[in-house]
């Protein structure tokens, strides 16, 4: 038995270290958080021939984070005129890393205001929220791809987009 106490020491120790282990969480536990983030103004720039919506500041506020400025630079939703994606179309963007990490984005107003009548949700973003009110609020509809927007067509005043 005395040959044996080492061994049961040592097993102890490790048992004692996963138990720790497992109570500790992961640093990247706080970057699976849900973090929103406001689009507090936005520039319309033309690039070419594309459009481009950029989130020139924005705020991201966590439970655990004071809120963050940051520059816009990738796209996370696409929106055209006219249904189908045709007619003059505006890509949507903001800071990166975009939908990762559970960042919901919102315009509290777009400046296509009621003039949308398609739109997706590109990139790390799954789908959007479009609001016939700016705040956002409303009547709304849910879109991962719309090709249409029904009742919605061209009364979008608000956005919200989620990954």
């Amino acid at each position: 038995m005395v040959k044996h106490r080492p061994i049961a020491v040592l097993l102890s120790l490790a048992a004692g270290l996963l138990l720790a282990a497992g109570l500790v969480a992961p640093a990247s536990a706080a970057t699976l958080r849900s973090q929103a983030c406001t689009i507090e103004a936005t520039a319309y720039v033309q690039q070419g021939n594309t459009n481009v919506v950029t989130a020139a500041r924005t705020t991201c506020r966590t439970a655990q984070a004071a809120p963050d400025s940051v520059a816009a630079n990738v796209h996370v939703g696409y929106g055209c005129r006219d249904s189908n994606f045709e007619g003059t179309c505006w890509w949507f963007d903001v800071a990166s890393p975009g939908c990762s990490g559970g960042r919901v984005w919102t315009w509290s107003s777009i400046v296509q205001n009621n003039v949308l009548s398609s739109w997706e949700a590109v990139g790390t973003c799954s789908h959007g929220i479009l609001y016939d009110l700016p705040g956002p609020g409303g009547a709304s509809i849910t879109c991962y791809t719309c090709y249409g927007l029904g009742s919605m067509n061209d009364k979008t005043s608000a956005l919200r987009v989620y990954p």
